[in-house]
């Protein structure tokens, strides 16, 4: 399904991921987590609303995952994809909305009963790209130093270039531009740390 969504064929693709969902069906563990991924790759082929069942449907699934690190990235993903849908109705962008909301919400309180930093780090700063979208800015502010400052705390330099970037993003648009500066300047001290992260 892969090969023929990269090739720009997606009635191909499509057909691939259902016969991988007929294949996965039996009811066990793994086939939970591949059939939510298969439904998240069925999403990315839909536009509009057409992809929402296939994001409600990966959201179900990933409650039989049962490593819960796996079950968090997904979630993620489903509250990602959720959040960037377009060509939705009023209605219609609320369900995304609300599902990407839950999605994370869901995340976040599996994070912490894990004690992973990085996946808090991951579902705090998604929740606040989330807000962002919503215009709900100062919320989306605190959510995202949140984010930045547990990446920092654990070196993950990754995370902290997303949040930062966000950051100064969300700080621009609320009339900081000096606080938007100083996010901008910590991401790309982030860029240089990961590029000497690399081997050559």
């Amino acid at each position: 399904g892969l090969l023929y969504a990269g090739r720009q064929d997606p009635n191909r693709a499509r057909a691939e991921y259902q016969q991988g969902l007929a294949l996965a069906q039996p009811a066990n563990a793994n086939a939970a987590e591949v059939s939510a991924a298969l439904h998240l790759n069925l999403a990315r082929l839909e536009t509009g609303s057409a992809a929402l069942p296939h994001l409600e449907q990966a959201r179900t699934l990933t409650e039989r995952i049962p490593v819960p690190t796996a079950r968090i990235v997904q979630l993620v993903a489903v509250a990602r994809q959720a959040q960037a849908l377009t060509g939705l109705n009023k209605t219609q962008t609320r369900q995304a909305l609300q599902l990407s909301h839950a999605a994370l919400r869901e995340a976040t309180t599996q994070a912490q009963t894990l004690g992973d930093r990085r996946l808090l780090s991951l579902t705090h700063g998604q929740m606040g790209a989330l807000y962002e979208a919503q215009g709900r800015t100062r919320e989306a502010i605190t959510l995202t130093e949140r984010a930045a400052h547990t990446a920092d705390a654990i070196g993950a330099d990754d995370l902290g270039l997303r949040w930062q970037w966000q950051l100064g993003r969300l700080r621009r648009a609320n009339g900081d531009p000096s606080g938007a500066l100083s996010a901008y300047r910590q991401a790309i001290r982030q860029i240089q740390a990961i590029r000497f992260d690399i081997p050559v």
